[in-house]
């Protein structure tokens, strides 16, 4: 920790972190901690004008040429739609960000070792996320109250109470990425020495992220799972799993789901059994690949392309609300949304960075990697993980990360 405070650029670091992952519920708490992260890439700017070496930094520039080329594009992009409004500002925000302070701060670290501090940062706001997260489970309502302004507008509602766990991130998909993430430290022992207490704070991850709901982070954290136990060849265990799952589909659930629902109120620990009920449900939904369908009906219904030609196909409709269209059609896949507002150009240099980032975890043949690289693919597949933030931040980390141990 000390380290941390007594260095300019991982204070800078740790600084961009807690915008990045903890404004949406403490910018109540202190105002304008989500303009930090701006702050911080003016700070960075200064003193990469300040540390600039021209042989260094060609060198550099032809190591993330694509990183660069991707930037540029998007930014005139920007400046080519002419829609100059405080809204698609904000928009073209989430897009380069992220992507502008890693190129710089990572021009300034240049050196391996370095990352194992950044690691240790990104960690210590896990822990955090997750202390609130329990925060967030003890008191529900009272500590929404605290941190959030509009918890109306928050997802948190699932069989009629807002039982959601949301912590500091605003939203219970992203908590959940935020869990599957941290539980993947554990796995792998990465950061960690084996110790009771890791043993504990898995298992109240894993709490934690059973009461966000959200089956997209029960699918990441199944597919986890199965990789880890080939990883230590458990292929025997992945078999009996898997014949469980099909065996489960014949059962008759609606008989034993009103079995289970029709006990909860003379069941002694009726509470209990209510949420086991809750859960089940949500499980049930993922294996019977509910509510897949509108992640499949993306691709075909383009009722918000009606109004484009060949350049708004190429170049995009302009940096718009993100995840939506103008018509209020959700748009939950990065890819699509992508397309949408900047065009099969920025779509393809995404797809090219993506399948570089394929390539250095191929190259590198380390399981974790391979773990990081299906979570973030899952989160990319069926949410706008290469947009929102703390997603979008973690992937462009891991791509450097992934560049800097090749």
């Amino acid at each position: 920790m000390y380290k941390i405070f007594t260095n300019k650029f991982y204070c800078i670091f740790f600084i961009y972190c807690l915008s990045i992952f903890c404004s949406p519920g403490l910018k109540k708490v202190i105002p304008y901690l989500n303009y930090l992260d701006e702050l911080m890439v003016i700070i960075t700017f200064y003193l990469f004008i300040q540390y600039f070496n021209r042989q260094d930094l060609i060198k550099f520039i032809k190591k993330h040429d694509l990183l660069l080329i991707l930037l540029f594009y998007l930014i005139i992009n920007f400046f080519i739609q002419g829609d100059y409004n405080i809204i698609t500002l904000f928009r073209l925000k989430y897009f380069v960000i992220n992507i502008i302070f890693l190129l710089m701060f990572f021009y300034l670290i240049r050196n391996e070792k370095n990352l194992v501090i950044t690691n240790k940062i990104i960690l210590i706001f896990f822990y955090i996320l997750i202390i609130f997260g329990v925060l967030n489970f003890i008191f529900k309502n009272n500590f929404l109250d605290v941190f959030y302004n509009n918890i109306e507008n928050l997802n948190l509602a699932y069989r009629g109470q807002n039982s959601r766990i949301v912590s500091l991130n605003n939203n219970p998909i992203i908590f959940g990425f935020i869990c599957n993430i941290f539980i993947l430290q554990f796995f792998y022992k990465k950061n960690f020495e084996i110790k009771k207490i890791n043993y504990f704070i898995a298992f109240i991850t894993l709490f934690l992220l059973i009461f966000t709901y959200s089956r997209l982070a029960y699918l990441v954290l199944f597919l986890s799972i199965i990789i880890f136990l080939y990883s230590k060849n458990y292929k025997k265990i992945i078999i009996s799993i898997l014949i469980l799952a099909v065996i489960y589909t014949f059962l008759d659930k609606q008989k034993i789901f009103f079995l289970i629902h029709s006990n909860t109120q003379s069941f002694q620990y009726a509470n209990l059994l209510q949420i086991f009920y809750n859960i089940i449900i949500r499980v049930n939904d993922l294996l019977e690949f509910r509510y897949f369908d509108k992640y499949i009906l993306q691709f075909y219904k383009f009722e918000y392309l009606n109004d484009f030609n060949y350049l708004v196909i190429l170049f995009g409709n302009g940096y718009d609300l993100i995840g939506w269209s103008p018509h209020q059609y959700l748009i939950e896949n990065s890819f699509l949304t992508i397309f949408y507002e900047v065009g099969f150009a920025g779509l393809f240099l995404y797809l090219y960075v993506i399948h570089k980032l394929i390539k250095n975890v191929l190259f590198l043949k380390r399981i974790y990697y391979i773990g990081l690289l299906s979570v973030f693919m899952s989160y990319i597949l069926l949410n706008n993980a290469l947009i929102n933030n703390p997603l979008s931040f973690l992937f462009f980390y891991f791509y450097f990360m992934s560049h800097e141990n090749k």
